[in-house]
């Protein structure tokens, strides 16, 4: 045990709970037998190839991202400090080949909301933006069944898109599981549902045609409606607005 933890900083994996430090444990021996730095399988298959109950997984994974031992996104589920040592050789190699070590740049502040920490909060912006994402980040989390918001970050991605709460719920609520365990998870089909939502709409013209072709079709009675007369009574600009019918 002590041999897997030396890539850690103590300090930090001395405050963990005896849950979350055993979860650690599993997951470190795991990845030093297969000289490897993250997994790449769902939370099931993590927990199936680390000997761990899915509810065990669950509950620790909130701690140890919080204490940044670990790093879940929507494809894998990593521990940082297990490379750290390859890392620093490669900075040491381009450092060397650029003539120097060069300044270290400011981490950015981290900022604590109600539900967990949210990873990198230096996304100042929009004030409405700001305090729409405070308030959905932890209601996010809870509908997606996590015990912290991990991956909060993405949720501020949404909204700048132009996603709502009701939407983001929409989504979560339809697609969350049990191998939840990072709000990047729902990402691809959130993308997907505002792709959707931001398609540029049909003209009032184009929409009224459609309809009476389609009754058409199915009828077959009468002649079929022909594209200039809806242009003419309902308008082709942007909106269809313009006419009354």
């Amino acid at each position: 045990m002590a041999k897997s933890m030396t890539c850690f900083d103590d300090s930090r994996v001395i405050a963990l709970s005896d849950l979350a430090y055993r979860v650690l444990h599993r997951l470190v021996l795991r990845l030093e037998k297969e000289g490897a730095a993250k997994f790449f399988d769902d939370a099931e298959g993590v927990a199936a190839r680390c000997g761990l109950r899915l509810s065990q997984l669950h509950a620790a994974i909130a701690e140890l991202d919080e204490a940044g031992l670990i790093v879940v996104d929507t494809q894998s589920l990593a521990v940082p400090a297990l490379d750290k040592k390859a890392a620093r050789a490669r900075t040491a190699r381009e450092n060397g080949a650029k003539g120097g070590r060069p300044r270290r740049n400011v981490r950015p502040q981290l900022e604590v909301i109600e539900g967990g920490r949210c990873d990198e909060a230096e996304m100042k912006g929009d004030d409405d933006i700001d305090k729409a994402w405070r308030h959905i980040v932890p209601l996010a989390a809870k509908w997606a069944g996590l015990a912290s918001p991990v991956g909060s970050p993405v949720v501020r991605e949404w909204l700048v898109a132009g996603a709502d709460q009701a939407m983001i719920k929409s989504v979560i609520c339809e697609k969350t599981s049990s191998s939840v365990y990072s709000l990047k998870f729902f990402d691809t089909a959130m993308k997907r549902a505002l792709k959707e939502k931001n398609k540029p709409q049909k003209p009032l013209w184009e929409k009224k045609y459609d309809e009476d072709y389609r009754l058409f079709e199915l009828t077959g009675r009468g002649e079929p409606p022909r594209v200039a007369d809806y242009r003419a009574r309902y308008g082709d600009g942007a909106n269809g607005v313009r006419g009354t019918g």
